[in-house]
């Protein structure tokens, strides 16, 4: 009989040197031998701000080469889903800043340096092993081995960041982005979609939603973490291979002015329009085959320096899982 092994790696990304690994059996499998397929998982994120003289962007785009492993379903009834990152290349450019940083694995520097947060979170991600489990119904509840990814922000953060104005104000963001809950929600739908997506509809049903997005005074290391509501609208057609389409829009559930902080600054902010689409084809079990998603927001916003300081911002975040 085989097991699910539960793995925790701390991975030296230069040399790519095994430090610690520990396994613990898990539930007895009860599917078929496991299925590893290659995919590549491209996020882009940008932010454009406009103050009152200039405009700021910021722009950040990495893309993995995973292998998705499918264990099937266990005993408890839980899908199980392994994501192996054996690469990634990352590029960030904040003119804002005067900062343009990269890394890609395939031609790894002699010695790592890191002068950008932007490159910590992906470059922790590269040879971790995550496990997703889905409950039945096809909801991602649990991401397990995000320990190691943690530990390893951490530690080049201390070695490269510590004590900077990146490091006090984005180490908690990035901690934040790469923890299991956080990772239910951004993946939900990326490699399996809900059970209840999967019904003909011959015409586009509606339900309401959140989206999140990450806003950023791109002149500053200042970012805040947004959960807007929205109404989202599908509509799912079965293809002549015997896929799946499902299409998906958002936009803007209601306009409500916050007021919060962003850098410990006291900021204000009012969502003026929101557009969302999500194209995917999975199989009859739900399994991803191909995706693309984007999201737009347009803020109002007002900082507070001693004086009133109103910046129009529009965020982008993508998200496309295809094969290489």
């Amino acid at each position: 009989m085989r097991y699910l092994l539960s793995l925790t790696l701390a991975v030296s990304v230069c040399g790519l040197m095994l430090v610690t690994a520990t396994a613990t059996a898990a539930t007895p499998l009860v599917s078929a031998e496991p299925q590893t397929t290659r995919y590549q998982l491209t996020e882009e994120w940008s932010v454009s701000a406009q103050g009152p003289i200039h405009l700021r962007e910021k722009r950040v785009k990495a893309t993995y080469h995973i292998d998705l492993i499918d264990h099937g379903m266990d005993s408890a009834e839980i899908r199980r889903l392994q994501i192996r990152f054996v690469q990634v290349a990352v590029d960030a450019e904040i003119p804002a800043q005067k900062r343009t940083g990269s890394f890609d694995s395939r031609t790894p520097p002699a010695k790592l340096v890191v002068d950008h947060h932007e490159l910590v979170r992906p470059i922790a991600l590269l040879g971790q092993s995550l496990q997703l489990g889905f409950r039945p119904g096809g909801i991602l509840t649990n991401v397990d081995g995000v320990d190691a990814v943690s530990r390893r922000l951490d530690e080049m953060y201390d070695e490269f960041l510590r004590g900077s104005e990146q490091d006090l104000y984005t180490r908690e963001m990035e901690r934040q982005r790469i923890q299991g809950e956080e990772l239910c929600r951004a993946w939900q739908d990326v490699f399996l979609v809900r059970h209840s997506d999967l019904a003909e509809s011959e015409l586009p049903q509606e339900r309401t939603s959140e989206v999140v997005v990450i806003a950023c005074i791109p002149s500053e290391s200042w970012m805040r973490r947004l959960t807007l509501p929205t109404v989202q609208s599908f509509q799912v057609t079965p293809q002549s291979d015997g896929l799946v389409k499902i299409i998906k829009t958002a936009t803007l559930a209601e306009l409500k002015s916050e007021l919060t902080t962003i850098g410990n600054v006291p900021w204000r902010y009012d969502p003026k329009e929101l557009k969302g689409e999500t194209t995917l084809t999975a199989r009859p079990d739900g399994r991803v085959e191909m995706q693309s998603s984007s999201v737009t927001a347009v803020l109002s916003t007002t900082l507070s320096l001693g004086m009133e300081v109103p910046i129009q911002m529009t965020i982008r975040h993508s998200t496309e899982l295809s094969r290489p």
